[in-house]
């Protein structure tokens, strides 16, 4: 399936009923690209030429029960989960467009500096897009090349 580029607000609400307004999903995986890189010669890019954070998430009850949400131009990303034996359940999500930047958060309050001594997760970027996946249960979805 392609991506749905999200622009507006209202892009954002789309999204919202279609995955239950994230409640009762989960994060299933997260997979960084930076686009920094040393070759096999030694040589180093060393830009932050793409910050492309994809994000799995599965739902209970959603009408789409899983998605990908990909978030191009990365300004910042905490995640900090709970512990093993609580449960990592989103019962609330935050998602907003403010000026040009999207923020994305598995809490319903959204205040990034309170949230760095706190459990969960936070996104914020220029650009974020979608798609439906059938990716369910606990099969790796970004798995590394073997070598």
């Amino acid at each position: 399936m392609d991506y749905i580029q999200i622009n507006t607000e209202s892009d954002i609400q789309e999204l919202n009923k279609k995955f239950n307004y994230f409640h009762d999903s989960c994060i299933k995986e997260i997979n960084y690209i930076s686009g920094e890189y040393v070759d096999a010669k030694g040589a180093m890019y060393p830009f932050n030429s793409e910050r492309k954070l994809s994000v799995i998430l599965q739902s209970q009850n959603a009408q789409i029960r899983a998605i990908e949400l990909v978030f191009e131009k990365i300004k910042s990303f905490y995640l900090a989960p709970k512990i093993p034996d609580y449960d990592g359940i989103i019962y609330e999500s935050f998602f907003k467009k403010d000026q040009n930047f999207f923020y994305w958060s598995d809490s319903d309050e959204f205040i990034a500096e309170s949230k760095l001594d706190e459990t969960g997760t936070f996104i914020i970027a220029e650009a974020v897009k979608w798609r439906k996946v059938n990716f369910f249960g606990n099969e790796q979805v970004y798995k590394m090349k073997k070598i």
